[in-house]
């Protein structure tokens, strides 16, 4: 009886066992895959941040190119 009992516990744990094993897989093919996405993720941010930072140059080019001219334009009408 204790024999049939603890072998009975024992296929319990190993049951338990290969299913906690299998959820762990699950988990970790889980992970990886997100990991992935979030890589895939921040690779594109960081090229929308790139640009974002050209456009960023090109605007504030853009104004102060805007800011000479006026001034240029000032100084003309200043000499009528």
């Amino acid at each position: 009886m204790d024999v049939e009992r603890a072998l009975s516990v024992a296929a319990i744990l190993v049951v338990v066992l290969a299913v906690a094993a299998a959820w762990i897989g699950i988990l970790r093919r889980q992970v990886r895959e997100r990991t992935k996405q979030l890589q895939r993720e921040i690779a594109e941010h960081e090229k929308t941040e790139a640009r974002l930072a050209e456009e960023k140059k090109l605007v504030q080019a853009e104004i102060e190119e805007r800011r000479r001219i006026e001034a240029e334009v000032e100084r003309g009408h200043g000499n009528y």
